[in-house]
Order: C-alpha cells, then sequence, then structure tokens
C-alpha cells in the first residue's frame, strides 16, 4: 500500500496518478483540488456551514458533537457506502480532507469499521498544495524549455500534441482549457487558477519523472490564458529561452482556424439544440473583446463579415464552413498576426521551418544550442 506520508510518497501519487477520495465539502472542493482527485464529502456545504458556527460560538467539543450527530444513520451509511464503492474500484485511493485532521481520520475509520480501509494523507489538501507548488518552482529551475512560436492559426497546440509520446510536452491551453485567444475560450468553463497551477506542477512532476528528451517543449503563451494566469517563474523561464519558429502558410492558417474554431463551435452548438443566432452572438462577443485594438472600421467589417457568413447557415442549405474565411483572415491581418509579430522582436529563435521541418530539428537538438537568428516576417507565415 502507498504511504503518502514522505516526498516519494507524494510523487508517487501524482505521477501515477493515484485516486483521491476527497471529503471536504463540495464548496471547498471547487476551490481548488490535486490530482486524480474525486469529492466524496463527509459533510454537505450546509453542514460544514452550520458545524463552523458551532465551532466559533461554543468551541471545538461542541462543533463535533454535532457534526456526529448531522452525520449519522442512513446519511453516515450513504457515505461510508459511497465511498466503499469507490474504493472497489480503486484499491489503492487515499482520503484528504483540509489538513489531514479530523475528517479525513473519521472518514478512515468509518471506512476501516465496514469493510476495506483507506490511509488518510497527513496534512491533507493543504499539504499536498504546499508540496506540489514547491515542486513546480523545482522543475521551472532543472528542466529546459524550447518554445514552440509561430503565428496564430500555425496549429501549435495541434504539433505538440502529435509529438507528446516522443518529446517533453506541456499543453498549456489544454491544462487551461482555453485557446490563448480573444476568441479562444470554450463553451466549458476554465479551471480555477489553483487547479491550473497543480496540473501545471503535476505535469512538470511526471516530466521529470519519465522523460523523454533533454528539453520540455512549450507553446509561446502570453502570460494570460484566457483568464488563467501562468505562474512566474515558469513565464520568465519560458521568455528567456530559445524559440523554435513554426512557419504555416498564411492560407492553410486561415483554413486550421476554420477547422479548428468555427466548424466544431458550430457543431458543439448544434449537438446542445442552439440555432446559428447563439453561434454569431457566441463570436460576436469575441469581436467586441478586442473592437478598440481592432479599429472601428475593421470591427464593423468583421461583423459584416460574419453576419454574410451566418446567412448561409440559415438558408436551409447544406452549411459552407469556408464562408467564414473571409472575417478569419481579417483577424489575422488586421490583429493577430501584427501583435505576433511585434512580441516575436523579444524572443530568440534556434531555426524556423515547416512542421516536417521542425520534427527533423528536434531529433538532434539539444538544450545548450542558444544561437538565435533573426526572423523576417515573409518567414514567419504573412502573406
Amino acid at each position: 500500500m502507498l504511504l503518502a506520508d514522505d516526498q516519494a510518497g507524494l510523487e508517487e501519487l501524482f505521477v501515477n496518478n493515484h485516486p483521491i477520495i476527497d471529503v471536504r465539502a463540495p464548496v471547498e472542493f471547487k476551490r481548488g483540488y490535486t490530482g486524480n482527485a474525486t469529492n466524496l464529502p463527509i459533510l454537505s456545504d450546509e453542514e460544514r456551514h452550520k458545524i463552523g458556527l458551532c465551532y466559533k460560538q461554543q468551541g471545538q467539543e461542541a462543533a463535533i458533537n454535532l457534526g456526529r450527530s448531522l452525520v449519522s444513520g442512513d446519511n453516515k451509511n450513504k457515505k461510508v457506502q459511497a465511498w466503499l464503492a469507490f474504493l472497489s474500484k480503486h484499491p489503492k485511493a487515499h482520503v484528504l480532507c483540509f489538513r489531514g485532521g479530523l475528517r479525513s481520520q473519521i472518514s478512515a475509520s468509518w471506512m476501516k469499521d465496514a469493510g476495506p480501509c483507506a490511509p488518510f494523507i497527513p496534512g491533507g489538501y493543504k499539504r499536498l498544495r504546499q508540496y506540489l507548488m514547491k515542486r513546480l518552482e523545482e522543475e521551472v529551475q532543472n528542466q529546459n524549455f524550447l518554445v514552440l512560436s509561430g503565428l496564430t492559426g500555425s496549429f501549435k497546440t495541434n504539433f505538440l500534441q502529435d509529438i507528446q509520446d516522443t518529446y517533453n510536452v506541456i499543453d498549456l491551453e489544454g491544462l487551461a482549457n482555453h485557446r490563448g485567444s480573444a476568441f479562444g475560450h470554450l463553451l466549458e468553463s476554465q479551471p480555477t487558477q489553483i487547479n491550473f497551477e497543480n496540473s501545471l506542477a503535476i505535469a512538470m512532476m511526471k516530466i521529470a519523472a519519465r522523460s523523454k528528451s533533454p528539453y520540455t517543449l512549450v507553446e509561446n503563451e502570453s502570460r494570460w490564458i484566457g483568464r488563467r494566469i501562468l505562474p512566474q517563474s515558469f513565464f520568465l523561464k519560458k521568455e528567456r529561452s530559445a524559440c523554435y519558429l513554426l512557419e504555416v502558410p498564411f492560407k492553410q492558417r486561415v483554413a486550421n482556424i476554420r477547422n479548428a474554431y468555427v466548424k466544431p463551435l458550430w457543431n458543439q452548438l448544434v449537438e446542445q439544440g442552439l440555432d446559428h443566432h447563439y453561434f454569431f452572438e457566441f463570436v460576436q462577443k469575441s469581436f467586441l473583446r478586442i473592437k478598440r485594438k481592432l479599429g472601428g472600421v475593421n470591427f464593423a467589417l468583421g461583423v459584416e463579415l460574419l453576419q454574410d457568413a451566418m446567412d448561409n447557415f440559415s438558408s436551409g442549405k447544406a452549411v459552407d464552413f469556408s464562408l467564414h474565411d473571409p472575417w478569419i483572415a481579417l483577424l489575422l491581418e488586421k490583429y493577430y498576426d501584427p501583435l505576433y509579430l511585434k512580441s516575436m522582436k523579444n524572443n530568440t529563435y534556434v531555426s524556423s521551418g515547416s512542421p516536417d521541418e521542425c520534427r527533423e530539428f528536434l531529433k538532434t537538438y539539444r538544450a545548450s544550442r542558444l544561437v538565435g537568428h533573426a526572423v523576417s516576417h515573409k518567414s514567419a507565415g504573412t502573406k
């Protein structure tokens, strides 16, 4: 049985995705959790609130007694059975509360009385959170980064996903559940900042434990990915690291955005029973986010081009997603490409080329090669 009471045990817990029964109240779990955790609370939010008030007014002993009375009878049995059912599927699971105190210890003892026993994690969630943040800082220092750069629509994330079985890769957009731009928000919500940081730490720990290459590939993201923000140490390390410029022709970038953003969004909305009006409003909100930087004239033209494409969606004809190419091209020319080309001036490039050329480069690249070169606007993938 895994013992998560030392550093090696904690690393094993995360690297091998051992399940965790998190018995904190749902409101606590939503703020942040770690690793492969499932929330099976010993107290509901309402029960936790009542016990908290009792603790403040009457002290610990009274609060404990209230807790035992609230979680008794059928209420207790249902919770114990839920834990045992989880343990039957995940026999290596551990029990966790906030500080590894009464809630996890009581939960573990109740399970032991009724059947199989799950060990509780000393120090609880608070300890795991501190451990993950410590390991994050250590791995930022230990790992060498190679940053994949490229204009919007170069499919940098897709490229990284394609090579992740061969190289160390951190998918920042995947961890943040966002595509990293004003148009990159998904219908699903982003994780909390705490969960984003925890997931990043675990991803780096797994790389350290099972390294596939002498460097870690990350995408050239800004500090903010949607509403999630990269830890400062990670961001600064990325900014100081060597870059490879992925070069993709303009027309291909337009098609990439159409196929990766527009078509999936439309299909997802259709599956949910929503029509073309919702699609238009969803995309128009993204235009509004960048209206000031895009400029009034370009904003109006972009919304007009979007409306032209939407007219086809509502006409009863087969959906032609290529009709969205004009407003996508406008965004690239007038907004995304100028921003990216400006930011590229601060990067050090070790090479540039197509996705196939990048694959060949990676076979022989070593992180010590930091002699960069200037990248022209032409080679960067503009028209």
